[in-house]
Parts: structure tokens; sequence; C-alpha cells
């Protein structure tokens, strides 16, 4: 063998070797890489809390509305369309954090989201669905309860009309939650990186037709229903004090007793949700890098306690079962007292 083959068996040696050393590299950068995004960019003892927050939320909210399905159930004889519509938010409050919630919860004290791309496909498509089943029964309720004061000549509290409505919601929300999964859109972690949802940063006509369509455009029709509501009783209530003082007093009370539900209804949802749309749009058409992470958590965390509002709204301080939720109280307490003397 000559010198000359000696050099170019080992030029290709080496280039071999060097090669598969940068194939190598290139694999673990690009793994690196993909398993940075799920690291959270929080320090440990903000994920610790964090963690028991949505552990404490998801308990509220798993027995509130887990208390709500007993007493719809045990009074299902006397619902009316109306209380539908709340048993609607029930079940979607009580899903979510019994599905979703461990999965970010465990991210939480782990410090790093901890189930990989399917699962965070998976989280991101329920937070974003239920979600939208809310806001959307939310928004038919505001319309519901326009037509059903403002326009009582249309009977929209039929049974059959008031379930087509909740199947529509249901369809209406799987359709825009679905469409990230076949590839318009995605879904992604948030900033923080221990839990997921949209990815707002990508795919902008996606993102458009979701600002349009399941933020903006409900907003301005709840806001718009309770308007017109707020109007419409305020001269009815003219018209009652001028000719019927008397007999419609009682009412005037339950006129008045509406209004206030339906002003509290829209002031919670506005203050829970549309700080976290204020920072989802921020996300979609500004510059991403610039928004703090801990302005984006603040506003996830309060869109998060929203399954534990809907129900103290809708039902706690719901006159019509106020009577099922003290003597459910009552019961507790005496049953508590027996317990403590026989110890």
């Amino acid at each position: 063998m000559t010198t000359s083959d000696l050099a170019l068996r080992l030029d290709s040696s080496l280039l071999l070797v060097l090669e598969t050393s940068s194939q190598a590299i290139v694999r673990t950068t690009t793994r690196s890489t993909g398993e940075d995004k799920f690291i959270s960019k929080l320090e440990q003892w903000e994920d610790s809390i964090i963690g028991a927050y949505l552990f404490i939320i998801g308990l509220l909210a798993v027995g509130l509305n887990g208390f709500a399905l007993y007493i719809f159930y045990r009074k299902r004889s006397i619902l009316t369309s109306n209380d539908y519509y709340i048993l609607n938010l029930v079940v979607s409050d009580i899903i979510l954090p019994c599905v979703a919630y461990p999965l970010s919860i465990t991210s939480a004290f782990q410090h790093v989201w901890a189930f990989g791309n399917y699962g965070c496909t998976f989280y991101g498509f329920l937070g974003f669905y239920f979600g939208l089943v809310s806001i959307t029964t939310l928004t038919t309720m505001s319309i519901v309860r326009y037509i059903h004061i403002c326009k009582p000549h249309i009977d929209i509290l039929k049974m059959e009309t008031t379930r087509l409505i909740i199947v529509g919601t249901y369809v209406y929300s799987f359709i825009w939650a679905i469409i990230p999964v076949t590839g318009w859109g995605g879904y992604s972690v948030e900033p923080h990186g221990i839990s997921c949802t949209l990815q707002w940063h990508n795919n902008q006509s996606y993102i458009t037709l979701v600002a349009i369509f399941c933020i903006f455009l409900p907003s301005s029709i709840i806001v718009s229903c309770y308007g017109l509501i707020v109007k419409q009783y305020r001269q009815m209530k003219c018209r009652i004090r001028k000719w019927q003082p008397r007999s419609a007093k009682k009412t005037r009370a339950q006129k008045n007793y509406m209004i206030k539900m339906t002003f509290t209804m829209c002031c919670v949802f506005l203050t829970v949700w549309m700080p976290y749309a204020v920072v989802s749009m921020w996300t979609a058409y500004g510059r991403v890098s610039i928004i703090p992470i801990r302005l984006v958590v603040p506003s996830l965390l309060l869109a998060k306690c929203s399954i534990v509002i809907n129900p103290i709204v809708y039902f706690i301080l719901n006159k019509r079962f106020q009577p099922f939720f003290l003597e459910f109280a009552n019961t507790f307490n005496k049953t508590s007292s027996v317990q403590v003397s026989v110890h």
C-alpha cells in the first residue's frame, strides 16, 4: 500500500466520522429544540403556586358544579328551558377540570409540560372546545332572554327548541376546535410552557376567523342583548308605574331581579375572559417576543376561574334554587352536629 493510498483512506475515514458526528449533532439539536418548548419559562416556585391554584380551582369547580348537578337531578321535574342552558354550562364546567386540569397540574409541579405533542394537542383541544361551549351557551342565553323579554310574541322557550340550540352549541364549538387538528391552525404550549392552547402567532387566517366568530361576535351579541333588555325594562317599568302600580308590583320585582342577573352575567363574562382575549390578540398580531410572560399568566389564570364563578352566578344566586341550597346546608349542618355529639 502506497503512502498516497493510506492518506486517501485516512481522509475517507475522517470524513465519515465527521459526517456521522454532524448528523448526531443535528439530531440532538433538533430533539433539544423540540423539547425546549415544553420547559417552563417560570421559576420553580411560581409553577408550584400555579399548580396549587389550579388544584384548588379544580376542586371547587367539581364540588360546586357537582352540587349543581345533584340539585338539578332532584328538581328535574320543575326545570324550565332556561335551566337547561345553565345545566349545559354546569356539565361543561365539570368535565374540563376532571379531564384536562390533571395534565396542567402535573406539569406545573414537574416544571415542564410532561405529556408531549399529542398530550398538548389533546389538552389544547379540550380547553378551547369547552371554553367555546361556555361562551356559545352564554351567547345563546343572552339571545333567548332578549327574545323572551323584548319579543314575547316569539315562543323561544319550547323544550324542542332548547334541545336543538344546546346541540347546536356543541356542534359549533366542535367545528372550531377540531379545525386546528386537521392542519389549519394548531395547538401548542403557552408562552410560560406548562399548558397548551391555540397557536395564536401562526395561521393568521384561522386566528382572524376565531377572533371574529368566537370572541368579538359573541361579546358584541351579549352586550347588545343585555343593553336592549335594560332599555326595554326601563320602558316597561315606566308604563307599569303609570298604569298598573299595584297589580304589577310582583312582576316589576321579578323583572328587576332578571336585569340584575343579566348585568352580572355580562360583567362576569367580560371581566374573566377579556384580559385573556386581549393577550391572545396581542400574541396573534403583535410581536410575541415582547409580551411579558408574567402578563400572560394572570390573564390565563383569571380565565381558568370561570368554571368556579359560573355555578355561583347562575346557580347559588338564583332565587329559584336558593331554598334548595339552604335546605342542603341545613341538612349538612345537622349531620355534622350529630356526628360531633356522638364523638
